[in-house]
C-alpha cells in the first residue's frame, strides 16, 4: 500500500494521493489485534469431511445412493419421510446410536411424530410410515458400513412396530361397471378405469400411454409418468422391460368413444394443442396429466358411491394383474381379499 502512494505521490497526483491516505483506518494497538485474528482466505482444496452424525450419515446418503441410483419420486418419498426424526437422534455421532435409541424414537413417532396438516399440533404417526423411516435409517446404515464409517447397523437389533394385514377389497363385474359408469369428473376418468380394469397398468403407465402404443387390439406398455414436487417427466416402466397387453373389446369400444371427445378438444385448442405428446389420458389442452390428481378423483367417487371403507381400484384389478403374472411385488403377490 505504501509503495501505491509514493508511485502516486511521485506521479505528481498528490490529490489522489491524499484521498486513499484519509480512505486508510487510524492504526491502533486494538485494531491491529482485531485484524490479525481475522480468518484468511485459504486457497488450498477444501478437505473432504467425513459423515460424523446421523444427519450427515443421511445427507451424504442421498447425495451419493439415493439420488444417483432411486426414481426421483422414491428419493422425494425418502426425504419426507426422514424429517420426522427428532433433532437429538440427527445429532448424535453414528457409534453412539444403539437399538435403544432407536426404540425411543419408534416409540415418540408412534405417539406424537406427525402433526396436522393445518397446524403443528402433534398426532401420532401410523405404524407403516414408521417402518417406512425405520426402513430409510438401515438403508444409510448398510451405506455406511460398505463405506467404513462404522461397523454395526442399529436398526437391526431394534424393534419398529409391526404393521397389520391389509385385506384388500376386490369388486364384483356388477360393482366395477357401475363404478365405471359414476366416473364423470376428470373427462376421461370413465375410459381411465376401464382400460385399468382391462389391463391392470400401474396408474403412471396408463397416464404414459400413446394412441401409437395401440395397435392390433393390444397396447405396448413401454414407459411410465412420474411427478414429484419439481418435475413431471416421463421414464421406463418399473420392470424396465416393455410388455404388450391385450384389450378386450368392451376397451377397444371405450377407446373409440373417448378419441372422439379428445378430436374435439383438438380443434378447440388448434395450434395450441399437443399433438407431439400423443397421450390417450391427457387435460383437454393434451398435456400431461398430474398422477397425484386421479387417485384423489377415484377416492371422492368412492365415498360418493359410498363404497366400503378399504376399496381401492388398483385392489379391484389385482386379481386381472395376478392372471397376467406381472412381477413379484406389489401387485404379483396373491393377497386375501373380500368380495363386495
Amino acid at each position: 500500500m505504501w509503495r501505491l502512494l509514493s508511485m502516486l505521490a511521485l506521479c505528481g497526483m498528490p490529490a489522489l494521493c491524499a484521498e486513499v491516505c484519509d480512505s486508510l483506518p487510524t492504526w491502533s494497538p486494538k485494531w491491529s489485534a482485531a485484524h490479525r485474528s481475522e480468518p484468511k482466505y485459504d486457497l488450498r482444496p477444501q478437505s473432504f469431511r467425513l459423515p460424523k452424525t446421523l444427519a450427515m450419515l443421511l445427507d451424504e446418503f442421498f447425495r451419493q445412493h439415493a439420488c444417483e441410483n432411486l426414481a426421483p419420486k422414491t428419493v422425494e418419498r425418502y426425504r419426507d419421510v426422514v424429517a420426522y426424526i427428532s433433532p437429538e437422534l440427527l445429532g448424535k455421532p453414528l457409534g453412539d446410536i444403539t437399538a435403544l435409541h432407536l426404540n425411543r424414537e419408534w416409540a415418540r413417532l408412534l405417539k406424537s411424530g406427525g402433526h396436522l396438516r393445518k397446524s403443528t399440533t402433534p398426532r401420532p404417526l401410523s405404524a407403516k410410515s414408521v417402518r417406512n423411516i425405520a426402513g430409510v435409517i438401515s438403508s444409510a446404515f448398510s451405506r455406511a458400513i460398505k463405506w467404513g464409517l462404522t461397523t454395526i447397523n442399529p436398526v437391526t437389533n431394534s424393534e419398529p412396530p409391526k404393521v397389520k394385514k391389509h385385506h384388500g377389497i376386490a369388486f364384483t363385474p356388477a360393482v366395477q361397471k357401475m363404478v365405471i359408469e359414476a366416473a364423470t369428473s376428470p373427462w376421461c376418468l370413465r375410459t381411465y378405469l376401464e382400460m385399468v380394469a382391462a389391463t391392470g397398468c400401474r396408474l403412471g403407465e396408463m397416464l404414459a400411454l400413446r394412441w401409437s402404443d395401440i395397435q392390433d387390439g393390444r397396447a405396448m406398455i413401454a414407459r411410465s409418468l412420474t411427478q414429484t414436487r419439481q418435475l413431471l417427466e416421463f421414464k421406463c416402466t418399473k420392470t424396465e422391460e416393455p410388455r404388450p397387453v391385450s384389450l378386450p373389446v368392451s376397451a377397444i369400444a371405450a377407446l373409440e368413444e373417448h378419441r372422439e371427445v379428445q378430436d374435439e378438444f383438438r380443434r378447440q385448442y388448434g395450434q395450441e394443442y399437443r399433438v407431439d405428446l400423443d397421450l390417450i389420458f391427457a387435460n383437454p389442452d393434451g398435456s400431461p396429466f398430474k398422477p397425484d390428481s386421479i387417485p384423489a378423483a377415484v377416492s371422492l367417487l368412492f365415498r360418493r358411491l359410498k363404497l366400503p371403507k378399504g376399496a381401492s381400484w388398483p385392489a379391484a384389478c389385482h386379481s386381472r394383474r395376478c392372471r397376467l403374472g406381472w412381477g413379484t411385488g406389489r401387485y404379483g403377490r396373491r393377497r386375501k381379499s373380500t368380495r363386495t
